[in-house]
């Protein structure tokens, strides 16, 4: 094979591969988004594992786009993430606080986009560092987070 063919071979490979994955691979258009509409996060719980923040809502639900009050409001991280052999994944019910280090588990600000970072057991018993981008599936619904998952 010449190495025209297979530099043109790798070409489309390379470009189904993008188009896969902007496809495919994207959350759904509304699934979280909650970093737009929130302010600054913090952990809390035992395990670290409870989200707070303050959140804008309408004040007056029938003019979505007038005056805006904030809340505070919280989601409890183990409703909506799990520990898949040490990497966190986005799960309904995922319980990750259970097999994660809560002494290391932290949010970090990645522009606009929050994500939390933790320690996770593998099923081997390793550790192994993860981080997982909150704002794909957390989301602010009239001044209150919940996970979209």
């Amino acid at each position: 094979m010449k190495l025209s063919n297979l530099t043109n071979i790798l070409t489309l490979l390379g470009i189904q591969l993008i188009f896969f994955n902007t496809v495919f691979c994207r959350p759904p258009q509304n699934a979280g988004g909650f970093a737009k509409t929130c302010g600054i996060p913090r952990l809390e719980g035992k395990n670290h594992d409870r989200l707070f923040v303050e959140c804008s809502t309408p004040v007056d639900d029938t003019k979505p786009t007038g005056e805006l009050k904030w809340r505070e409001t919280s989601l409890d991280l183990n409703e909506c993430i799990a520990n898949n052999d040490g990497m966190l994944v986005p799960q309904r019910n995922g319980g990750f606080s259970g097999s994660c280090d809560g002494s290391y588990t932290h949010i970090e600000d990645i522009v606009e986009h929050w994500r939390i970072r933790s320690n996770c057991k593998k099923a081997d018993g390793r550790v192994r560092g993860s981080v997982l981008n909150l704002n794909l599936f957390v989301r602010n619904t009239k001044g209150k987070i919940h996970c979209n998952v």
